[in-house]
């Protein structure tokens, strides 16, 4: 318009947390600015699409160009009370559907990440599904949703191909922080899939998104190239995920401050799943959540392989091989974090300088961080914001009988409380912590790619 104003007609409240101030945006259909490669401008009047194209010098332009119309190619809809049954989708091609980014998205717990609830393959209110063997090429949005009541349901050998948003998407409902209505997927398989050149248009993606699900089984599947965490755990609600057999890399490569696994657990929500006990019906407490066997490679941004923030508790981490990063808790409790391999956590590119083994933020009861091995560039940095107050059992967590690993044998850590810098030893009789631990020199490589492989089960 004349004045010079812009003027939004729909979108920009997609994020969870939003921002108070603007970032990089675009225009489309203007055709002065057509001059970059992927670049194009709707002529309507003529009914023309003029085309940047990206071939390489003395090659010629796509002989067509695929314009997606529908957000979802396939629905299949049911409802907790009138589910649908028995369904399977094999070895089929979904290509190209419309993006979502302007669409809404929601905000189903307490984690960062929003989600639009659709896709371009939607399952809803639905037992015995089974998805296997199908490509997923170029969603726009998400490439598969499995949303509301799910039980009983697999999604295996899978391939999923330059996803608008994340590939997979768990994703329930709740009245407000009550569960238990049973509304939500819970005892899915996801294995064997394949996900690669995830978040084309979005950036708080990745491979597997989850929101208000449970006793989800994640395991030997293949995610690598996407903006930001390979799986988002977005609440703590119900637990019993079992997450193994995964191999992760190339993650965060547009963003920061994640990594390749990211749980967050701010809010409590009922759950009739950890109820052991005959007479209880519901509880606040989930069941615990095992990681194991996993191959997490943290590089590009990915500070922590697994990052497990705001309030993360009763997590089991343990046999996985994590490269390039180590232990994280922040605001959490609960978690038994044993029998890990930990490669050069001080090689990490990350901006946050977080170069640590064990890296714990914040008090929490019920810490354990044991029978680990971390293999260290130079050693100077093996714990980061530990406490040393022998009167406060929470400032770091329980430490005992890990191993470590740098050239010429040397550790060091400075404790949060006193600021006083502490060698192995020092740290073992000031306060009696890492009973058991030792300082080795570090072993070669074929020595590390056999302790990988034992871990692994190769």
């Amino acid at each position: 318009p004349e004045s010079g104003e812009l003027r939004w007609t729909e979108g920009g409240f997609q994020e969870a947390r939003g921002r108070d101030e603007g970032a990089e945006w675009y225009i489309e259909n203007v055709i002065e600015f057509v001059d970059s490669a992927l670049e194009w401008y709707l002529d309507i009047p003529s009914s023309t699409i003029y085309f940047y194209s990206n071939e390489t010098k003395g090659t010629k332009p796509p002989s067509s160009i695929i314009v997606p119309i529908s957000e979802s190619i396939f629905q299949i809809k049911g409802s907790m009370d009138d589910p649908v049954l028995h369904i399977t989708l094999s070895g089929l091609t979904f290509q190209h559907t419309t993006s979502t980014f302007l669409s809404s998205y929601e905000v189903p717990s307490g984690g960062d990440w929003s989600t639009h609830r659709g896709a371009m393959i939607v399952v809803e209110g639905a037992e015995n599904i089974n998805i296997e063997d199908c490509l997923f090429d170029s969603p726009g949005g998400n490439g598969l949703i499995l949303s509301n009541y799910i039980r009983n349901s697999n999604i295996s050998r899978n391939e999923f191909i330059k996803s608008g948003d994340s590939s997979i998407v768990s994703l329930g409902s709740i009245d407000e922080n009550d569960g238990t209505n049973g509304n939500q997927p819970r005892g899915v398989l996801i294995s064997e899939n394949l996900a690669h050149e995830i978040g084309i248009w979005g950036k708080q993606c990745g491979f597997y998104y989850q929101g208000l699900s449970a006793e989800v089984i994640l395991k030997n599947n293949i995610a690598f190239n996407g903006p930001r965490a390979g799986i988002n755990l977005n609440d703590g609600f119900g637990g019993g995920h079992e997450i193994s057999g995964n191999l992760i890399f190339n993650m965060v490569r547009e963003t920061c401050d994640h990594g390749c696994l990211n749980s967050w657990d701010r809010l409590p929500i009922l759950n009739d799943i950890n109820t052991d006990d005959d007479d209880a019906v519901s509880t606040y407490f989930p069941k615990e959540n095992h990681i194991f066997n996993n191959f997490l490679i943290n590089n590009y941004q990915s500070v922590w392989p697994l990052d497990h923030d705001d309030g993360s508790c009763y997590y089991h981490d343990y046999n996985n091989v994590l490269v390039y990063g180590g232990y994280k808790n922040y605001l959490g409790d609960h978690k038994t974090v044993e029998s890990n391999l930990y490669l050069y956590p001080d090689g990490s590119t990350n901006t946050f300088n977080e170069q640590s083994c064990a890296d714990y933020g914040s008090e929490g009861a019920d810490e354990m961080w044991y029978l680990n091995n971390c293999i260290m560039l130079d050693g100077s940095h093996a714990y980061d914001k530990f406490g040393c107050d022998i009167n406060d059992p929470n400032s770091k967590p329980y430490t005992a009988n890990n191993t470590f690993y740098s050239p010429n044998a040397e550790w060091s850590t400075i404790c949060s409380t006193d600021g006083l810098t502490y060698n192995l030893s020092s740290w073992q009789e000031s306060f009696n912590y890492d009973i058991g631990s030792q300082i080795l020199e570090a072993p070669d490589i074929d020595q590390v790619i056999e302790w990988a492989k034992a871990l692994l089960g190769m």
